[in-house]
């Protein structure tokens, strides 16, 4: 399968030379575009600058805000209808929620896939069924063998296959099926995997022990059978899709029709950007909370963010559990962005921000990318909560590579601090210190300052024959 890719940064008009590209394709050369976006904001955006460069094209959107009845139904029918040879060429946009769950792409060999951003391929879920496992899972699924010795492969009992597909639809809005249905959307979806670690399947029900850990990987077969397939995102060769897609036997070519002005940040903005950490452990869930207080997450963290952005406007990302009613109380000036926020192009004159999001996968999912999928620790932190993180801070003045207003970002740990430096060159990278009972949890971030990291020692046949085993173990491993 060949998939072309489109690499530049946050701020090099992927998007805007993509929809023209798609705009010309559809105009002049009568071809059907299928656009993939991550949200319908951003959908609506790039729908009303397609009306904008052409009143010539038809542009049609499939998406919650918009079909009155299924999205699904709606956008197969339109597909279905449509014939390249008499109609000609058009845009419709969907969500990556629809291209991952569309049970079936109609006459998608005459259309063209653009993915705006890079889906995620890779997925993680926890359960406590101490008293529901029999009732929410085991009755309705099976672990087999897949040749791992710390992973068996989930899947529905074949008895019971129609009562999964209609819990991971759960048109009723059952609030006990909503715990459980992204886990049944995987399980029936064409384009996923999904793994159960072995001891918590075999624990699962035995003396009230009821957590349960799931992994998965979403396959390329959502790309296949299109007449041209093109994903569009910053750093795409360090993505998640990129290290496991190459071992399924995608080919990646880089674009030459969609032009970027940069693939990567040059020292005039690099210059701009002063990077403050105060971690030396790294950033998650269970760090922050050890440092929380009854009443404040972020206690020990907000003196840091006050010295300094004083009473000047920032942003602020934050998880869903953080109360952020709390920091707007403390700081009226500052703006909370979710962590997720591709689209997100409303704050280009703020020029500070602090990124708090937890986003690690936990152990086990490490552990699991590791074994199954071959990828290592310090590649999954890269390739998910580091490129989140990237994404939040180019809302900022960054993303105008023309401006020369000075940028103060704010970010918890030194290893996601070290990793800006590279991504801006000529940036400056400070250390703060916190309070002394946090010592003891996050380590002195003074003396941490400028850790760097190890080096690969492989030598390049050891480096192709350490690819070539994990190509061999996650086929062996899908195919099981």
């Amino acid at each position: 399968m060949l998939i072309y890719y489109v690499d530049g940064v946050c701020g090099s008009y992927k998007t805007t030379h993509a929809l023209e590209f798609a705009v010309k394709a559809a105009t002049s050369f009568k071809q059907p575009i299928l656009f993939v976006q991550p949200t319908t904001k951003l959908i609506s955006q790039s729908v009303s600058d397609v009306k904008a460069m052409s009143n010539k094209v038809i542009v049609k959107r499939f998406d919650s805000t918009v079909c009155s009845g299924s999205v699904f139904s709606s956008l197969h029918e339109f597909m279905s209808e449509w014939d390249v040879e008499t109609d000609g060429g058009c845009i419709a946009f969907i969500t990556h929620k629809c291209l991952w769950e569309m049970p079936w792409f109609p006459n998608r060999k005459h259309w063209n896939l653009i993915i705006d951003e890079i889906p995620d391929v890779d997925f993680e879920y926890h359960f406590n069924l101490p008293d529901t496992a029999d009732f929410a899972l085991q009755s309705v699924l099976q672990a087999d063998e897949c040749g791992q010795n710390t992973v068996l492969k989930l899947a529905p009992r074949p008895e019971a296959r129609s009562k999964v597909e209609h819990w991971a639809r759960n048109p009723g809005g059952d609030d006990l099926i909503k715990v459980v249905q992204p886990l049944f959307r995987e399980l029936t979806s064409q384009h996923s995997q999904v793994f159960v670690t072995r001891a918590s399947w075999q624990r699962l029900g035995w003396q009230g022990h009821g957590q349960v850990a799931v992994h998965g990987v979403r396959s390329p077969s959502v790309c296949d059978g299109w007449r041209t397939v093109r994903i569009m995102g910053a750093f795409f060769t360090d993505s998640l899709l990129h290290m496991i897609w190459s071992n399924m036997e995608v080919e990646f070519r880089e674009d030459k029709q969609i032009k970027v002005q940069a693939q990567r940040h040059t020292e005039a903005i690099g210059k701009r950007v002063s990077i403050h950490y105060f971690s030396e452990k790294t950033w998650s869930k269970k760090v922050r909370d050890k440092i929380a207080t009854d009443d404040d997450q972020l206690f020990y963290i907000k003196p840091i963010i006050r010295d300094l952005f004083g009473d000047e406007p920032h942003l602020v990302s934050i998880n869903n559990d953080v109360d952020g009613s709390s920091i707007e109380t403390d700081f009226p000036n500052c703006i909370i962005i979710p962590a997720i926020c591709h689209g997100l192009n409303d704050y280009r004159h703020i020029s500070r921000i602090a990124f708090l999001s937890a986003l690690n996968n936990t152990p086990g999912h490490f552990a699991y990318a590791d074994k199954v999928l071959g990828i290592s620790s310090d590649l999954l932190r890269q390739a998910r909560s580091n490129q989140v993180a990237y994404q939040s801070i180019m809302r900022t003045a960054l993303r105008d590579a023309d401006s020369t207003q000075e940028v103060t970002i704010l970010v918890p740990d030194i290893a996601l601090g070290n990793w800006l430096t590279g991504v801006f060159p000529g940036s400056k990278l400070f250390a703060h210190e916190t309070a002394e009972k946090c010592k003891t949890i996050l380590g002195d971030a003074d003396k941490a300052r400028g850790r760097p990291s190890k080096a690969s020692t492989l030598t390049p046949v050891e480096r192709n024959a350490k690819s070539i085993e994990k190509a061999r173990r996650l086929n062996a491993c899908l195919s099981g």
